[in-house]
């Protein structure tokens, strides 16, 4: 066997001496870095591994390479720090030719043309690589060649042997330092996106901010006449969302205003491996600023110290990304000076002392950065199916790179294509992955770092994450969220503010909690691989229980009830007045219609129908909405199918009112008759009694007075055998009926009966609805006085409720009662305020009260 002795194998002896040099090097020994410098390029013989063709391109062959042009860059500083020195420009010019994309050889030639009185040839080469850098890189010469540039321009052939630009200093030979001997200027911001989209308003607040601190130090203090401190700006948003790009674009709009450099981590906060630590990040940021090596501190607390005191003078802007916790960027911040950092976090960071810049998904940029990537060509012959596509998105960048990548590497496809795949929710996420992007990966960081957190409330709050993704088709409120989670609601709060601060939940308001679409994907994903189907139905249920005893308490707020709502675990919302209920109910309704619609399949169908029949206050005053009428016919559809006969009578008894405050009489009348026959048949005397007024309530709209004098009677009857004396509604149709009839004493002598009940009870709606009728017979009596207080009150109510039909009719009413008057002036003004309203309100109520004609009026005053 071959034996090899120590010394004897020169790839050991070449290494050996190249670490000499550098060790020489870095002491400043000159005499020792030329000698060790020479001695291992002695040893260097053609390239690495020749002849063994599977290692030319082995790291170690890279790895030599890299080794002897670093000793030929120093070589060429040692003899450019001595005297004449034959041949090293036809050197130096055939090391240029040979790595024509290595500045230093390029600089250390141009300093040798103009020792040897070659000045003009020296331009030309800085020109050439000037030229070769900004076609083949797209970008310009560094600072150490434009220093050399600086030297050709301003020094004599003598003083640029020994400028600062001619030789490596001692600073270069401990840091990444150049060879200029100046303060190192570390550049390391990646790449810009070259189709940034939009941001203009976040962008204008980083500017502002981070000018700022610069603004505040020109003069060595702040505005108060203290010592500026470094500035801190957090980026914070849900992933995807394009926080890196943001702050990566904003670090170079603003390059000049940090001329001493920018300085970049990933801080890795939410990777799955551990996060990049304050110390070792330290001591990376203190060579990156030239700081030698030997110098930087053992201990963190000395390394932060040193690093203040390093940027104190300097304008340097930091970018942290993705951090997770203030604890990660303490130590990284400036202290007092003119630098910046910039952070990016899926968290809020509320510990850190900061501006802050909260970013959103995209509006109406999100169709410009859909069609940059995949041409506005695809774009415009599909204008549809992009729209579907960037609503699927959800204005999420990186779900927009990804669609739009698919459409562009895939030319044949339609986008109708990817928009179908895009369109069923349960499949958005496994469409939104391309390579090694992914959106799930993006929601799976956020998900998972709540889950290996260090707190037990982060893992709770994980938990919930998932009971969320449940019930993600419309905002819930903290007391719903507490029902769905069986938790008290303070501790729901908190676990939702965990959620909030990690970008994983939104707040639209104060109690109000929604996912966005991908996310509410991503949520459901998890609900369904990590919850146990007797939880997720558990959870479910008492969501729906909630929702029922809620809509039970508002509804006997505002309209009478036969039973009073049952208890709950979790509190109900807090409802003192009819305006109260009315205004959870309307904010509540897109929850209230989804709970209704999953009442089915819930295995306790009846919470359908419990919800829908105690609607009626809700109803009453914002039927034209729509959703009333549709919460009653899904309830409907339920009752149906398990076959629920008296259900079934008391739905076609709300949809038939339903029906009549839109002016479908006649479809009204059917259901009415439908729901008594089934209540007949069930032996439910009250029941039938209500149905019948609502006939005769139905015969009087339609002008049917004898009809429905005799319905009315018949119900009175009904009513008063089942107990009842004073059945409101029944006798608040009679009253009309008189009024129709042309009896408007009578008329009014029931509409006071009908008010004294409606007060003693504090139904709010009712009332006002009543004043209003009771303001038209007073103003058909004459009694001007009178009919416009009415009148009066009953807009004054409506407006408290923001009944916008009940403000409608009343201005309507009181336009009728000025224009009865005389009062042709204040007639018109009631008449335009009736058809604004109802105008906004988007309502049949301007086609069946003939409300859209404003002038109407006129005529009727001008016939008096």
């Amino acid at each position: 066997m071959l034996a090899v002795g120590p010394g004897e194998l020169d790839l050991e002896v070449f290494g050996s001496a190249a670490d000499r040099a550098a060790a020489a090097r870095f002491s400043q020994d000159w005499d020792a870095w030329g000698t060790e410098t020479e001695r291992a390029l002695a040893l260097w013989r053609g390239e690495p591994f020749t002849g063994l063709p599977s290692l030319l391109d082995s790291p170690t062959a890279v790895r030599l390479v890299e080794t002897r042009l670093r000793l030929l860059e120093w070589c060429a500083d040692l003899r450019l720090r001595g005297g004449p020195q034959p041949g090293l420009v036809a050197q130096l010019a055939a090391l240029a030719a040979e790595h024509p994309l290595r500045e230093v050889f390029h600089r250390q030639l141009m300093l040798a043309l103009h020792r040897a009185g070659r000045t003009p040839e020296a331009l030309d080469v800085y020109h050439a690589l000037r030229r070769r850098l900004a076609e083949e890189l797209g970008i310009d010469p560094g600072p150490e060649v434009r220093d050399a540039l600086q030297v050709l321009l301003t020094l004599g052939r003598e003083s640029a042997s020994t400028s600062p630009a001619a030789t490596a200093s001692p600073a270069a030979a401990t840091s990444p330092a150049t060879a200029t001997g100046r303060t190192p200027k570390p550049f390391q911001l990646p790449r810009d996106t070259a189709d940034f989209i939009g941001r203009e308003q976040p962008l204008r607040l980083l500017r502002d901010a981070l000018l700022r601190v610069g603004d505040a130090t020109a003069s060595g203090g702040t505005a108060s006449g203290g010592a500026a401190s470094g500035g801190v700006v957090v980026i914070s948003g849900m992933g995807g969302v394009g926080k890196t790009a943001l702050a990566v674009h904003a670090g170079h709009l603003l390059r000049a205003h940090y001329p001493d450099g920018q300085l970049h981590a990933d801080l890795r906060g939410y990777c799955g491996d551990v996060p990049r630590d304050p110390h070792g990040l330290l001591g990376r940021f203190l060579t990156d600023l030239g700081v030698p090596g030997s110098a930087v501190p053992d201990h963190t607390d000395d390394r932060a110290s040193l690093y203040r005191a390093t940027l104190a003078d300097r304008r340097v802007l930091i970018l942290l990304d993705n951090a997770r916790e203030s604890a990660q960027i303490d130590a990284l911040l400036p202290g007092v000076g003119p630098s910046a950092v910039l952070v990016t976090s899926r968290h809020t960071l509320a510990g850190t002392e900061a501006v802050r810049i909260p970013l959103a998904p995209l509006g109406p940029e999100a169709h410009t950065l859909l069609a940059g990537i995949c041409g506005s060509e695809r774009i415009a012959a599909d204008p549809v199916s992009a729209d579907r596509i960037v609503a699927a998105c959800g204005g999420l960048p990186l779900a927009l790179r990804i669609a739009g990548a698919r459409i562009a590497t895939r030319p044949a496809w339609p986008l109708s294509a990817l928009a179908s795949r895009l369109a069923e929710p349960r499949h958005r996420l496994g469409a939104l992955a391309l390579d090694d992007l992914a959106v799930r990966d993006a929601f799976a960081m956020s998900y998972h770092a709540l889950v290996t957190g260090s707190r037990p409330v982060e893992q709770e709050a994980a938990r919930l994450f998932r009971l969320l993704g449940l019930w993600s088709a419309t905002p819930l409120s903290l007391e719903a969220v507490s029902a769905l989670a069986d938790r008290d609601p303070v501790e729901t709060a908190d676990l939702l503010d965990v959620l909030y601060d990690a970008h994983l939940i939104e707040a639209p308001t104060a109690h109000s909690y929604r996912f966005h679409d991908l996310l509410a994907g991503y949520a459901d994903e998890l609900v369904r691989a990590e919850e146990a189907p007797g939880e997720r139905d558990a959870a479910t249920l008492r969501l729906l229980t909630w929702y029922t005893v809620a809509v039970e308490h508002a509804e006997s707020l505002c309209w009478p009830v036969r039973t009073p709502p049952e208890e709950t675990r979790v509190p109900l919302p807090e409802l003192g007045t009819a305006e109260d209920a009315l205004g959870w109910l309307r904010r509540e309704m897109p929850a209230i219609r989804e709970a209704v619609a999953r009442a089915g399949g819930s295995g306790r169908p009846e919470l359908a129908w419990r919800i829908a029949t105690h609607l009626n206050g809700y109803g009453n005053s914002y039927w034209w909405e729509g959703a009333w009428q549709a919460v009653v016919s899904t309830a409907l559809d339920t009752a149906r199918a398990v076959g629920d006969r008296e259900a079934q009578a008391g739905l076609y008894g709300c949809l038939a009112a339903a029906l009549g405050c839109a002016g479908r009489d006649d479809e009204s009348l059917e259901h009415l008759l439908t729901a008594e026959r089934i209540l007949t048949g069930l032996g439910k005397s009250r029941g039938v009694a209500c149905m019948v007024a609502n006939q005769a309530l139905v015969h009087k709209e339609a002008g049917r007075l004898a009809d429905g004098f005799a319905a009315v009677h018949r119900a009175l009857r009904l009513f008063e055998a089942a107990g009842e004396t004073e059945p409101a509604l029944a006798l608040h149709t009679l009253a009309g009926l008189h009024l129709a009839a042309g009896d408007a004493r009578a008329a009014e002598r029931t509409y006071r009966q009908v008010l004294g009940v409606f007060r003693r009870r504090g139904l709010t709606g009712p009332t006002g609805a009543t004043l209003v009728d009771l303001g038209d017979t007073l103003r058909v009596l004459d009694r001007r006085d009178e009919a416009l207080a009415a009148l009066g009150e009953a807009l004054a109510i409506a407006r408290t409720l923001d009944d916008r039909h009940g403000i409608a009719a009343a201005l309507e009413a009181t336009a009728r009662a000025h224009a009865h008057f005389g009062e042709a002036e204040q007639a018109r003004h009631c008449r335009l305020l009736a058809f604004e309203t109802a105008r906004v309100q988007e309502s049949d109520h301007t086609a069946t009260t003939g409300t859209a004609d404003p002038t109407a009026l006129d005529q009727s005053c001008a016939a008096r």
